[in-house]
């Protein structure tokens, strides 16, 4: 009997170990990026709580997005000496400056998201926001 309860109390730790580790809320973010519970998910915001894009032509781990796309659609500029955190990369940008990607992706804002309350860009065609 004290085996079978053993047993059980450990795959009730194994399960809500592995349910935590899903949790996106308890995942690393880099500082000028949240992730905001949204009613229908969550999702990723800047530091004014933006909403935060993906470019579907950007292969991954390299931005495409310069020059007037850039003044449009502003890079999440990472730190110079950026590391990895979590899912979370520095990627180098055809200027030499870096930008974080999620999981290869680079990341985004739409200029004209005038403040958290927009979220514009998601219909842009080729634009896609930023969710885990």
């Amino acid at each position: 009997m004290r085996a079978i309860l053993s047993g059980i109390l450990m795959a009730m730790t194994l399960t809500g170990a592995a349910f935590a580790q899903t949790n996106p809320l308890d995942a690393p973010l880099p500082v000028a990026i949240s992730l905001v519970q949204e009613t229908d998910g969550y999702s990723f915001r800047d530091e004014e709580g933006r909403a935060l894009y993906f470019f579907d032509r950007d292969p991954a781990g390299q931005s495409v997005c310069d020059g007037q796309c850039a003044d449009a659609w502003p890079p999440i500029a990472a730190p110079a000496d950026a590391r990895a955190i979590g899912d979370w990369t520095p990627v180098r940008r055809g200027d030499g400056t870096m930008q974080w990607a999620y999981r290869g992706k680079p990341i985004y804002r739409f200029a004209s998201d005038a403040d958290a309350s927009t979220n514009n860009g998601a219909s842009v065609p080729g634009w896609t926001q930023a969710t885990p």
